[in-house]
């Protein structure tokens, strides 16, 4: 296996997992056995990018085009890769509590849980292998979208609003920093090609998503306190 086709299969695990979940929503068993197997299946891939990013590899992806130079594009670096390798382990052991927890409790609606936590884990990867700030944009956005429905699963008026204040902070400050961030430097197109112009003052966030990647854990971080005093 390639390293690229690797970086290809930790995003495409867990957003195949989803269809899978939803597939199988009558047979809990086997959804959940599906659940547990993508998640040993997405840390054992991300544990051979690491192996190769170590041995001195390297892999660099380009999904689509958006718009002339500017591409949806992934990359692998070490704090990526950290994020990565946290996000997979995490998955398992999550899911592992909450099958658990949610059985014993009977909870309704367990499949659209699951669905949307598997197609959480995909834009998570997405965000730690982003190469660019467009990348890391859409995926944080789709993150921001898939744990929506996660906050509010309970469906009760207080899970309402804390899903209304997770989602219109999150969404309005994204939104917010990218065009505060786009305002430090010039979008130029010429040749047929965008590229920057560096205005003043450069923004590290800009030209590196890993550290972009960090100030948005910042700002999930206090909207989480947010939502839950809220």
């Amino acid at each position: 296996m390639t390293v690229k086709l690797a970086l290809v299969l930790a995003l495409a695990i867990p957003a195949a997992a989803a269809l899978a979940i939803a597939l199988l929503r009558r047979w809990p068993n086997i959804r959940e056995a599906a659940t547990l197997t993508a998640g040993v299946l997405l840390l054992a891939d991300v544990l051979y990018l690491a192996r190769e990013i170590g041995a001195g590899g390297a892999a660099d992806v380009e999904l689509i085009e958006v718009f002339p130079g500017l591409p949806l594009a992934f990359s692998l670096e070490p704090l990526g890769l950290l994020f990565a390798l946290i996000a997979s382990g995490l998955w398992i052991v999550t899911s592992v509590y909450s099958i658990g927890y949610m059985r014993a409790r009977n909870e309704t609606s367990q499949t659209r849980f699951y669905v949307y936590f598997a197609i959480a884990i995909s834009a998570a990867l997405g965000v730690a292998f982003s190469a660019n700030v467009l990348t890391l944009f859409v995926f944080y956005e789709m993150l921001t979208l898939s744990t929506y429905p996660l906050v509010t699963h309970h469906r009760t008026e207080d899970a309402r609003k804390a899903g209304r204040i997770y989602l219109g902070i999150l969404i309005s400050t994204s939104v917010t920093f990218l065009l505060g961030k786009q305002g430090r430097i010039r979008l130029i197109h010429t040749g047929g090609e965008f590229h920057t112009e560096q205005q003043a003052g450069k923004d590290a966030c800009l030209y590196d998503p890993q550290q972009c990647a960090a100030e948005f854990a910042a700002i999930d971080e206090a909207i989480a306190v947010l939502s839950a005093e809220g």
